[in-house]
């Protein structure tokens, strides 16, 4: 009897610690990736919302414009990588002369972390970064 009641908490405490957040939960908000600084400030911003559709926008100008349209599976993957990342409540604020970032946007909040090259940002948000940026790159 003791044996099954240590192994019930278990997998209580196991199931209070599984990640519950699911790529559907995160729909109203969009991804949200770019550059900016140097001489001018200027801030070059991507936004990736639920439906697959990029747009660009420039700080200095206002200028927002539509890039592309991605398709349902490959935005869903998306959504789910961000998650996985933990890019959604990760703290790393070391911007530079010239920085990047890769957060979301919510209809009350914003959360981005931010980096140059100078910073030890982890390996696979640089390569989550990259790959997002080549997205936009290709249209």
């Amino acid at each position: 009897m003791k044996k099954l009641i240590a192994l019930f908490t278990i997998i209580l405490i196991l199931a209070g610690c599984s990640s519950t957040k699911k790529t559907s939960d995160f729909s109203n908000n969009k991804i949200i990736f770019g550059y900016g600084g140097g001489f001018t400030g200027g801030q070059t911003t991507y936004a990736l919302d639920y439906s697959g559709n990029i747009f660009k926008e420039n700080s200095i100008t206002g200028a927002s414009s539509f890039i592309t349209k991605l398709r349902r599976k490959e935005t869903k993957k998306i959504y789910r990588k961000f998650l996985q990342l933990g890019l959604d409540s990760l703290d790393f604020n070391q911007p530079g002369n010239l920085s990047k970032f890769i957060g979301f946007k919510s209809q009350d909040k914003i959360h981005k972390i931010i980096w140059s090259d100078e910073s030890k940002v982890p390996e696979n948000v640089k390569e989550f970064y990259d790959m997002l940026i080549q997205k936009v790159s290709n249209n």
